[in-house]
């Protein structure tokens, strides 16, 4: 199995699972770090994340693989919080973050460009609306490359 279909068929698995607690599943990556393989799941709860809530989905996530032995090598899992810099992925991403300043770039041009800054205003039908100073954008998700929250300190 690649890399590709053991994060699909992971995400598969976890996804509801993860759910019945509450938690949702925002990323999963499986990569080769050095000789060893290393399963990287992040998750998503309201209120935040805890050293307890990633333990106690460790422990359902290693099951879960262990069971279906969807791994058949060893490997490292680690279950955390995706942090406030992380990329903006999914529409469930982006719709938990209304009203908040993003900067995002785009695969194709929008009006001869590719780099944005705004307010989300709202995403519906797989599609943003960001509140730049030139009024209100429309960005198709899929031609989002990436987008991170505007973190002023």
């Amino acid at each position: 199995m690649g890399n590709q279909s053991i994060t699909n068929t992971v995400k598969e698995l976890v996804e509801p699972a993860l759910a019945e607690d509450d938690y949702e599943l925002v990323d999963i990556e499986y990569k080769k770090q050095g000789t060893r393989w290393i399963l990287r799941v992040f998750i998503h709860r309201p209120g935040g994340i805890g050293v307890e809530d990633c333990k106690k989905i460790s422990r359902k996530i290693d099951d879960l693989i262990e069971v279906e032995n969807i791994i058949t090598g060893n490997y490292v899992l680690e279950v955390s919080s995706p942090g406030l810099d992380r990329p903006l992925k999914s529409e469930k991403d982006l719709l938990r973050n209304l009203n908040s300043r993003i900067s995002l770039s785009t695969f194709t041009p929008i009006n001869k460009y590719y780099t944005f800054s705004g307010i989300i205003q709202n995403v519906e039908n797989e599609v943003l609306f960001l509140e730049t100073n030139g009024g209100v954008l429309s960005v198709p998700i899929e031609n989002i490359a990436k987008a991170v929250l505007e973190i002023k300190f």
